[in-house]
């Protein structure tokens, strides 16, 4: 799967939302930030944990790191570890750090930190290295269907 995925998704559902694809690949949430021109306080991750309760996925404040006790505890999952690579495109259909806070090819149990709700507007992964996703994290939380916990450290 990837940003055209990710637009059907969208349109399908008639979401406002935008798609930056870039020349490079960006790797970090800093250099998401400088490439928009925006606040690395804007840019989103979507984590995919592995739990005792199976996959969730978490969508934090790009400076922000996931507490996996605080993630775990939030499922009802004795434990939480980062999944791997090939889990993450194996479950999501996306490849790993382009991981889309929605549309994946499974739906997933959502962990959404309230940190990420304070702003009008944030930047996620967009399907692919190259792609970045613009959209409101209200339609994040409506499409996800996701429980606002906090669990970040």
């Amino acid at each position: 799967m990837g940003p055209n995925d990710l637009t059907r998704y969208l349109r399908e559902r008639g979401i406002e939302f935008r798609i930056f694809e870039f020349d490079k690949p960006t790797r970090t949430v800093r250099e998401a930030a400088e490439r928009l021109g925006t606040s690395e306080d804007n840019v989103v991750k979507s984590l995919l944990f592995i739990t005792g309760s199976g996959p969730v996925l978490a969508i934090v404040a790009g400076t922000q790191r996931v507490d996996a006790r605080k993630l775990a505890e939030a499922v009802g999952a004795g434990w939480a570890r980062l999944a791997t690579r090939s889990e993450v495109e194996a479950i999501t259909g996306y490849p790993a750090g382009a991981l889309p806070p929605v549309g994946h090819k499974t739906k997933l149990k959502t962990i959404i930190d309230p940190a990420v709700l304070k702003l009008d507007k944030v930047y996620a992964g967009g399907g692919a290295p190259n792609a970045l996703l613009e959209i409101s994290p209200q339609d994040i939380l409506k499409l996800a269907g996701g429980r606002i916990v906090e669990v970040s450290e």
